[in-house]
């Protein structure tokens, strides 16, 4: 299931809206409401990961349900505005497999999405994927393995920048100080590529992240 709570009166959803009136609203305090159950996406199944779109009327996430295709699948809710409710969540086909698809992160723009995937094809045992589209109103094209920061290990839970020049994500590769560690890749501009990753030392632990 997914929980919402407001900031000051504000609903944010897992913090992820980037516009920068929420970021302002967070400036003024920190105290959350009570956590709520959001009522039109949440089901007697497991759902995780919530992303939101800049405008606020997509939210992604994964979940594990009866109709998907894999064990983990790509969803997306939503509502006609901010102050609708979101309505059922529905399996985004274009972003989901068989295997395991799951932490579904969205670009400030909402045109780029990275998740984490276990689908053929990839590196690993989890690799990092991303797809684009050409609005916010449009479907994502055919995923792409996001090779420059994958490994023959598992990587996971990839979280972007605002700016989109940062990707933060979870991997048990070699080098780190636990079995599953953060790292991050930066790109000079969006129209470069990651370059290689390295450990988030001041992130991690000995335990997993």
């Amino acid at each position: 299931m997914l929980l919402v709570a407001g900031a000051c009166g504000r609903v944010n959803y897992d913090a992820l809206a980037d516009d920068a009136e929420t970021d302002a609203a967070m400036d003024d305090c920190s105290m959350f409401t009570a956590p709520q159950l959001v009522a039109g996406v949440s089901t007697a199944n497991s759902e995780f990961g919530p992303t939101l779109s800049p405008d606020g009327l997509q939210l992604f996430f994964h979940a594990s349900r009866p109709e998907g295709l894999g064990s983990d699948d790509i969803y997306v809710s939503i509502r006609n505005s901010k102050d609708s409710d979101f309505g059922p969540g529905a399996l985004v086909n274009e972003l989901s497999t068989a295997n395991a698809d799951g932490a579904p992160e969205l670009s400030g723009d909402g045109l780029t999405i990275y998740w984490s995937s276990q689908r053929d094809g990839g590196q690993g045992d989890g690799d990092i994927w991303f797809a684009t589209r050409a609005s916010l109103s449009a479907p994502f094209g055919p995923p792409t393995n996001l090779t420059s920061v994958n490994s023959p290990a598992d990587e996971t839970g990839p979280e972007i920048s605002g700016d989109g020049l940062t990707l933060y994500f979870g991997s048990s590769r070699p080098g780190g100080t636990g079995a599953i560690n953060v790292w991050r890749a930066s790109r000079q501009d969006l129209g470069s590529g990651f370059g290689v990753p390295v450990l988030a030392s001041s992130l991690n632990g000995i335990a997993d992240i």
